[in-house]
């Protein structure tokens, strides 16, 4: 494990430590924090000047970076199946009907979760940032002589904590609401077989506020979002992260005898050693540590977020090397058919016939390779749906007017390129109007459906369904001219 330097943000303070790499384990030093100015997010110059008085004198320069729940958005949908290389891009396209704010303006990673049977849909977990947010730290870290290396959100690192400390002897990991209390801030997360699935902060309560009906309404949501996701399953266990009396007595009641009481001393089961008081040190910031060798929890990181794998390239000397090995396989076959020739001209006639036999056998393979042809033939001129996926969002950016429920695509046949059946909500009728005349001046054959106005969902009112063919886009006519 290399050695880190670790920042973290809760909203109100910015945290500061540095982990070593220890004989197989980590020492976490130098904990410091400082309450944040309040135009850190804003003026380069305040910032640079808060991070520069907090960071010690330690040479560490590889900084991990932790951002408070409220500057990132999470969204949960379903996807279908498609090989693993194909779903960042997928992710992306859904993502553009999800999030409000344009996906170039934005950074998403997410965290996929198994179909529950074969064959099945499944889940994913999307977290977005804007780009300006994490440009804002990494040109911080860079003018105090930093190196961003990773980021992350607390809830996603808490969860890695978790997983580690709370000494599971089940597997897969049961369904388990986690509550931190941070500061003034309580935080309450639940996690379903060791991934992230809802998180929330229950920001400083007025005075007098009861915090039991806090609590219970926060539960409440995790619980509805364990039902959508996993159906059939309920909240088995509760983990509370740090002491905290009167968080301590609402899980008791509860989840009685089913709640696990962790603390940041506790980080010594997993080899973790402190020499600073382990209490100044966040339960995100050891889990973001953890994470970075042998993670237990997939993990959210907006600076290496998940994508394509890129195609391998073969570089110049790798090509040259080769060609280089192949040539000395020729001049050695060369060399030994010349020597063996040489020294038995007595068997000429039978390699002769042993040639005449091979010719013969190589013409019988003819249909063979025609058919090996015609095969691969077709398979280039099969489509790439997720090529189609992204042509058709060039075509009809996202827009936060109108988003679709279901989208699907038939296989081209003769001249049709593409058939789209689909269904949706959208604010006002004239925003299903817009995207079809949108989609006929691009080439789409529209064959228009009935609009309804229901309450499914009160902000997108109008039901409607899209139907329809492409061929290819509409070459421009020529505008006439007067004799």
């Amino acid at each position: 494990m290399a050695d880190w330097l670790v920042l973290e943000s809760n909203g109100e303070e910015l945290r500061c430590l540095v982990a070593r790499s220890q004989s197989g384990g980590v020492e976490i030093s130098d904990a410091a924090h400082v309450e944040l100015p309040e135009n850190f997010s804003t003026d380069i110059g305040v910032a640079v000047e808060c991070v520069r008085g907090l960071i010690p004198n330690s040479g560490v320069t590889q900084t991990l970076l932790v951002l408070p729940r409220d500057v990132v958005v999470f969204r949960q949908f379903d996807l279908p199946s498609v090989p693993p290389e194909e779903l960042p891009d997928l992710v992306t396209l859904q993502a553009a009907t999800k999030f409000s704010t344009p996906v170039d303006e934005i950074i998403i990673d997410y965290i996929p979760f198994e179909p529950r049977a074969e064959g099945m849909d499944f889940a994913v977990l999307a977290a977005s940032v804007e780009r300006d947010l994490l440009k804002h730290w990494r040109t911080v870290c860079e003018r105090v002589g930093l190196q961003l290396v990773g980021c992350t959100v607390r809830p996603t690192a808490i969860v890695e904590t978790v997983v580690r400390l709370a000494e599971y002897n089940v597997s897969p990991l049961p369904p388990t609401l986690v509550v931190v209390e941070d500061k003034n801030r309580i935080e309450m997360l639940l996690m379903d077989e060791g991934r992230l699935l809802f998180g929330s902060n229950i920001p400083p309560r007025p005075e007098g506020t009861p915090l039991d009906g806090l609590l219970d309404r926060e539960s409440k949501r995790a619980m509805v979002a364990l039902a959508e996701s996993h159906p059939g399953v309920s909240i088995e266990e509760a983990v509370l992260c740090g002491s905290a009396p009167h968080l301590e007595d609402w899980l008791t009641r509860r989840f009685p005898n089913r709640l696990k009481r962790i603390t940041q001393s506790d980080a010594s089961r997993a080899n973790v050693q402190f020499r600073c008081e382990p209490k100044s040190v966040s339960f995100a910031s050891i889990g973001w540590i953890l994470a970075q060798e042998n993670a237990q929890a997939p993990r959210i990181d907006f600076v290496r977020p998940r994508k394509r794998p890129e195609a391998k390239q073969w570089t110049r000397l790798q090509l040259g090397g080769i060609a280089a090995a192949v040539a000395l396989v020729l001049i050695a076959a060369y060399v030994s058919w010349w020597m063996t020739l040489s020294g038995l001209q007595s068997e000429a006639k039978d390699i002769q016939n042993l040639a005449s036999k091979l010719e013969m056998q190589n013409d019988g393979d003819s249909p063979v390779r025609d058919s090996r042809e015609a095969i691969k033939t077709w398979e280039d001129g099969r489509e790439d749906h997720t090529a189609l996926l992204k042509h058709l969002n060039d075509l009809a950016p996202g827009t936060d007017r109108l988003y679709f429920t279901s989208l699907n695509l038939a296989p081209k046949t003769g001249d049709l390129k593409i058939r789209i059946k689909g269904s949706g909500q959208a604010r006002t009728d004239d925003d299903v109007s817009d995207m079809y005349r949108q989609l006929e001046g691009k080439g789409f054959v529209i064959r228009p459906k009935a609009m309804n106005r229901g309450t499914k969902d009160p902000d997108y009112p109008i039901s409607f369904e899209l139907d329809a063919d492409w061929t290819e886009e509409r070459p421009q006519e020529e505008p006439e001219t007067e004799a």
